[in-house]
């Protein structure tokens, strides 16, 4: 969390400090119908479901019901428990009513609006690594990942449905964000959060011996990498070399 989002998530943990516990896979914001309530996510994990069709993991403590709040209108996702989860509702009424206290709503309502403009652009976390296998090398995408467990186990992952289906029952490790698949699109998907500066490398295991239906979006999607210079896998051999680049930097020294 950074500083404006502890002191945000704060303020509203004083507004309402009920908490209730909600069972896994329950509804908390219906897409397209009415949201009326912040909600506070203290414990657990929440399931958000967008317009576009992907699943987005969130752990606590997060927040959610921003958008609604500051557009009004319609609820623009959906969002379920994804396990148990320890939660606070604050109505929409009790946060208009901070008009009172001038400084407290203007710094709720400022970042409040910050959080929707992250959402909205598609940064629901901060940095994303990338994984995508044509079916006949799912298999080789879940040995490599099972071999770095704790590399992947420590980063948010973005990948197409199938392959993180696959992945999530394979490896047991959290996907923290599913786009569509790639005929339908998963692909694209992947290169507008890599134009966005949310994607850290991309792993993407091609099948070279089958023409593939949406060929020329990944032909896009590999093309926005070498614009963008984010470091892109297409084999197990350049996969390993940006995994253990990666690990490198992280367990390197800072700079004075």
């Amino acid at each position: 969390m950074d500083q404006p989002f502890e002191e945000l998530y704060s303020i509203l943990r004083e507004i309402c400090p009920t908490e209730e516990t909600v069972s896994a896979n329950q509804p908390l914001i219906q897409m397209n119908q009415k949201n009326d309530h912040l909600i506070l996510l203290h414990e657990g994990w929440i399931r958000v479901g967008t317009r576009s069709g992907e699943s987005i993991v969130q752990e606590a403590p997060s927040i959610l019901g921003e958008i609604s709040f500051v557009a009004g209108g319609l609820a623009t996702a959906s969002v379920e428990t994804a396990s148990e989860a320890v939660i606070s509702r604050i109505p929409f009424e009790q946060l208009n009513a901070l008009k009172e206290d001038g400084p407290t709503f203007h710094q709720v309502f400022s970042e409040l609006t910050r959080l929707c403009i992250q959402r909205l652009s598609g940064a629901y976390h901060q940095h994303y690594f990338a994984l995508v296998a044509h079916d006949s090398r799912k298999a080789d995408l879940i040995t490599l990942v099972n071999s770095h467990k704790e590399f992947f186990g420590e980063r948010s992952l973005v990948t197409t449905e199938n392959t993180g289906l696959e992945l999530a029952e394979k490896t047991g490790l959290k996907v923290a964000r599913r786009v569509r698949t790639g005929v339908l699109g998963g692909d694209q998907q992947i290169g507008a959060l890599i134009s966005e500066g949310l994607i850290s490398a991309v792993i993407f295991l091609r099948d070279p011996l089958w023409a593939q239906p949406h060929s020329a979006d990944v032909n896009a999607l590999i093309r926005i990498c070498e614009l963008d210079n984010v470091p892109l896998a297409t084999n197990l051999a350049s996969a390993e070399a940006i995994i253990r680049q990666l690990e490198n930097e992280s367990q390197a020294p800072l700079r004075e």
